[in-house]
């Protein structure tokens, strides 16, 4: 009798032990299946993601060029440039948001692309009023150019004018003399011996010129020795004036009042140092230009 019992108990033991084991196997089915759902559940979350921020990168890019033709054709572009700042910052926390707000961005992401849509008849608007404003600004370009090429011929004209008066208006120097006036006093037209010279007369007539205007005038002599100098003698009135738009030297200088006519002028050029032997050339300048020159000889 004691070893039914016994027998029993160890029945009840294995029959225990097996429905331990079952259960154990039933819970770690159980268990895989639950972890697989949810590993399946953070895939389908993490695709969601990834294909959201792909939508509302695609819908970015779209939107950046369709500001950029707005503006272009001159439209307005603020509410875009505010949408595209909220679609960026919805873009850098889209890794934080929830399945929820991932499916009310899906629903956001359709609303950007229905706002796309209106952009784009927005655009055709545009582009429709630019082309008759364009049309418009040709013809109005044509008209501008005509009348420009009109108003181009008549200061054309008028700028030859100025210059023909301009080079007509030139003063001139003629009969340029020099006269060698000796130690002694007595003026003489033939070359003299530098040691004979005390010093030199120049003149020359400043013909009539009727289109030139009653000015004062600096008179400006310049006398060029032989090696290309300019005979330079402050206490004489030398100086400097602007020429070609460079510094140059002159001898001595005499200011007139040119009343257009006949105006005879004398440079008396005193000797201060030797002369050298050789060719001088004497030029006359006034207002920055050559009015005439002439030469002479020193023996």
């Amino acid at each position: 009798m004691f070893k039914n019992i016994q027998n029993k108990k160890e029945i009840i033991v294995i029959i225990s032990l097996f429905i331990l084991f079952i259960l154990s196997l039933i819970k770690m089915v159980i268990d895989h299946n639950l972890n697989k759902k949810l590993h399946q559940d953070n895939l389908k979350y993490e695709q969601e993601i990834v294909q959201t921020y792909f939508d509302m990168d695609s819908i970015k890019s779209e939107l950046q060029q369709k500001i950029e033709t707005i503006d272009k054709l001159g439209g307005k572009i603020d509410t875009l440039l505010t949408i595209k700042k909220e679609l960026q910052a919805e873009m850098r926390s889209l890794k934080n948001r929830t399945n929820k707000q991932i499916k009310n961005l899906k629903s956001k992401v359709d609303g950007y692309r229905e706002l796309l849509v209106a952009k784009d008849e927005e655009i055709k608007q545009l582009q429709i009023t630019n082309a008759l404003l364009f049309k418009e600004n040709i013809q109005l370009k044509v008209e501008k150019n005509k009348l420009s090429d009109s108003l181009q011929g008549i200061n054309n004209s008028k700028n030859e004018l100025e210059k023909k008066i301009a080079i007509a208006s030139k003063l001139k120097a003629e009969n340029i003399t020099v006269i060698y006036i000796d130690k002694n006093g007595k003026e003489k037209t033939d070359a003299l011996k530098e040691r004979k010279i005390s010093a030199l007369k120049i003149q020359f007539d400043i013909p009539e010129n009727k289109v030139s205007p009653i000015d004062g005038k600096d008179i400006l002599l310049k006398i060029i020795n032989p090696e290309k100098n300019t005979i330079f003698d402050i206490s004489k009135g030398s100086g400097t004036f602007l020429l070609e738009g460079k510094e140059a030297y002159f001898s001595a200088k005499q200011n007139i009042l040119y009343d257009n006519t006949l105006q005879k002028m004398t440079f008396l050029y005193e000797k201060n140092n030797e002369y050298m032997k050789g060719k001088y050339t004497v030029e006359i300048y006034t207002d920055g230009y050559l009015m005439g020159k002439n030469y002479f000889i020193i023996q």
